[in-house]
């Protein structure tokens, strides 16, 4: 039995396989900006602003191939989200990604299938 086209499609995977690597880092760069943008409306938001450092200080920066962190970094961004025994949690990371988690996995879904489509024949 022969499969009419099976090399072909075959091929493609290969050539998409080869190509995602390339696609992938600038669309995990573009969903970690969505979520950075998202965390600094909601600090503004929720008014969690004293001096202005959170706020300046959340980021998004590749550190890896594949790998894209977002996050707040100054000494006391994990006590404003999770809170202390004397201060109440006021999460502003969490619920962003619960915010925009749907944009980004569409985002990346999007890059993945423009490449397979670009690949097959």
């Amino acid at each position: 039995m022969d499969c009419v086209g099976c090399h072909a499609v075959a091929s493609g995977f290969a050539t998409a396989r080869a190509a995602l690597p390339v696609a992938l880092p600038p669309a995990l760069m573009q969903g970690g900006l969505i979520l950075e943008r998202e965390i600094k409306q909601t600090i503004i938001a929720k008014d969690i602003i004293d001096t202005g450092n959170l706020l300046n200080s959340v980021a998004t920066r590749p550190c890896g191939p594949l790998t894209v962190e977002v996050g707040a970094h100054t000494d006391y961004a994990i006590y404003q989200e999770f809170g202390t025994y004397k201060m109440a949690a006021r999460p502003y990371v969490r619920s962003s990604l619960t915010a925009t988690i749907a944009d980004i996995r569409n985002l990346l879904g999007e890059t993945v299938m423009t490449v397979i489509e670009a690949a097959l024949p």
